[in-house]
């Protein structure tokens, strides 16, 4: 499970003050247990997966909250954790590769991906999936290849692959002589014999 640990809120259901951010804080004060609830903020591809550190927690779902309590006197804090599933895989864009038959035996892919935290797993042909970086330059041999690109999230998330293929003709075409003299062979010019007679 990926700990989203930045893009949501927490919001406690009483009122109390406290500056809430990614742990949840809570000041603890007059006996009084605070109940908190999270959820995503601005980002969808979240789902509150539970709480952690919680003295007692109330409702199920994205509806969980948390309880946390106070101590016996004076004041203390607490810091229960909001865990978030990431669902949605990442999507990457790909760019810069040669297209149809080149004379160029090298090639340098670029791509992207709209998810920031997403990395990626390059292959050519039949290769398996390996890590890999946008711009890293590529030397191939003459056929055809083709090559695919996948976006990997924090979470494990593989989203779907781009590709392109393309035909590399680099080495010039091989040319065989048939028919000629045997090696070592010589030649004589035919000469051609008019009979004066056939005047």
């Amino acid at each position: 499970m990926y700990s989203q640990d930045v893009e949501y809120s927490c919001t406690k259901t009483n009122d109390f003050n406290d500056d809430a951010s990614t742990k949840c804080p809570a000041q603890l004060v007059d006996g009084m247990s605070v109940w908190l609830s999270a959820s995503p903020a601005a980002n969808s591809d979240f789902t509150f997966a539970g709480w952690e550190g919680c003295s007692a927690t109330r409702g199920t779902g994205a509806a969980a909250e948390c309880s946390v309590a106070p101590p016996a006197t004076g004041t203390a804090d607490r810091n229960p954790v909001a865990r978030f599933t990431d669902t949605v895989a990442p999507a990457a864009a790909l760019a810069a590769v040669p297209s149809g038959r080149v004379a160029v035996a090298t090639a340098k892919p670029t791509f992207t991906s709209p998810d920031v935290r997403a990395s990626f797993r390059c292959r050519f042909d039949a290769s398996a999936y390996a890590p890999c970086a946008s711009g890293t330059q590529y030397t191939l041999g003459d056929g055809p290849h083709t090559f695919s690109v996948v976006a990997v999230d924090p979470s494990g998330n593989v989203g779907p692959a781009q590709a392109a293929t393309w035909e590399v003709d680099v080495d010039p075409p091989a040319v065989t002589l048939a028919g000629g003299p045997e090696e070592g062979s010589a030649t004589q010019p035919q000469r051609r014999v008019r009979d004066r007679r056939q005047r």
